[in-house]
């Protein structure tokens, strides 16, 4: 009964979830966490954050401008 989704961005528009768990491969995290935090999810997002400091920038930077949380897992 779970729905599966072939993009995140349709489960973004569709599903409108609290809560997003980034665990793609690392390239990905930014684009994927930003579209997150923009439709209003709190985000959980693997390590490493980002691969280059300004994704992991533009990443707070979202979360501060939507108010949602992102969460950086650490070991």
């Amino acid at each position: 009964g779970c729905p599966a989704y072939p993009d995140y961005r349709a489960l973004l528009a569709e599903a409108r979830p609290d809560v997003v768990v980034v665990m793609t491969p690392h390239p990905f995290h930014a684009e994927i966490a930003i579209a997150a935090l923009e439709a209003g999810a709190h985000v959980l997002c693997e390590k490493p954050m980002a691969v280059h400091v300004g994704e992991a920038d533009a990443m707070i930077a979202a979360a501060e401008r939507t108010g949602r949380l992102l969460v950086g897992r650490v070991h």
